[in-house]
C-alpha cells in the first residue's frame, strides 16, 4: 500500500512501527493497508483475469465523510491504479437490496411491488430499511434507520465478563491492548460463535498470563443473552424506527419478508 498518499479525512492514531521507523497513520491509511491485502487476494482469485472496477460497500451510518475516507483508503491500497474512477463506494443496505431483489421481486407486474425489511447487523453499525421491489428496475428505499451497535459490542461485553472472571477466580489481570488481551478476545469470539448454536461452551486459555497457567472458563447462552440484552434492544429499536418511518407507504402487516444480513 502507498502510505504516503494524503487522505482528505484524517483521524490520527498512535504511532506504529513502519518501514524501519515510527509513524502516526491516519484511519484511511490503516484501512488502505487492509484493502491492499484484500486486493492481492482478489487478484489471486481472479487467476490473471483483469479487474477493471472495484466496488466497496459501506454502512449508510458513516455518511458522506466516511464514504470519502473509504475512497481515500482504496486509493492508498492501490485499487485506483492511477484512476480513481475505477472505484465505487456504495451503501451496503442498498447493495443488499439489489442482490436480494432479482430472486424476490414480483413475477407478475400487475400485482404491484412487494415490500421487504432488510436488516444489516455489522461489526460496528446496525442498519435497517424498508424497500419496495418492483417487478422490473431497481429497489426503492422507503425508510432508513441505524445505530452504532454491532458485533464489536457483543465481543466487548463478553471480553469484559471473562476478564473479570479471570481476575476474581484466578487472580489474573488482563490489561487492555496487550498480547494476553488479544488472545482473550480471540477465544471470546470463538465462544460467541459457538453459543449461537449450542447452549454452553468452555473458553480455554493455555499457558496464559505471567504464570503461564492453563485456565478454563464456562459460558452459557443464557449468560450471554442477559449481558447482551441492552444491545439487542438497541438493534430492535433500529428495526422499529425503520418500520415506523416507512409508515403508510409500507405498513408492518404488508411487509412480505424480513431479510437479515
Amino acid at each position: 500500500a502507498d502510505l504516503s498518499a494524503e487522505p482528505s479525512l484524517a483521524f490520527d492514531i498512535e504511532a506504529v512501527p513502519y518501514a524501519g521507523g515510527s509513524e502516526a497513520l491516519s484511519a484511511p491509511q490503516v484501512a488502505g493497508a487492509m484493502l491492499g491485502a484484500m486486493r492481492r487476494h482478489a487478484e489471486a482469485a481472479a487467476e490473471g483475469a483483469p479487474i477493471t472496477r472495484w466496488v466497496l460497500a459501506a454502512p449508510p451510518a458513516i455518511r458522506k465523510e466516511g464514504f470519502a475516507a473509504l475512497l481515500d483508503a482504496a486509493v492508498v491500497g492501490g485499487l485506483a491504479d492511477g484512476d480513481a474512477e475505477r472505484i465505487d463506494v456504495v451503501d451496503s443496505l442498498d447493495a443488499a437490496a439489489s442482490v436480494y431483489a432479482p430472486t424476490h421481486r414480483p413475477k407478475d407486474p400487475s400485482s404491484g411491488p412487494s415490500r421487504v425489511l432488510i436488516v444489516d447487523v455489522g461489526y460496528a453499525f446496525t442498519s435497517a430499511g424498508v424497500y419496495e421491489l418492483p417487478a422490473e428496475g431497481v429497489p426503492t428505499r422507503l425508510s432508513l434507520a441505524h445505530d452504532s451497535v454491532g458485533a464489536r459490542d457483543l465481543d466487548r461485553i463478553l471480553w469484559e465478563h471473562c476478564a473479570a472472571e479471570l481476575q476474581a477466580k484466578h487472580g489474573t489481570r488482563v490489561a487492555p491492548r496487550t498480547k494476553p488481551a488479544r488472545r482473550l478476545m480471540e477465544e471470546v469470539v470463538k465462544c460467541k460463535k459457538i453459543l449461537s448454536t449450542i447452549a454452553s461452551c468452555s473458553l480455554e486459555l493455555e499457558c496464559f498470563g505471567e504464570e503461564e497457567r492453563d485456565i478454563r472458563l464456562g459460558l452459557t447462552r443464557a449468560q450471554f443473552e442477559e449481558m447482551a440484552e441492552t444491545h439487542v434492544e438497541r438493534v430492535a429499536a433500529v428495526v422499529r424506527r425503520a418500520v415506523a418511518e416507512a409508515g403508510a407507504c409500507a405498513p408492518a402487516e404488508e411487509l412480505r419478508a424480513v431479510e437479515g444480513i
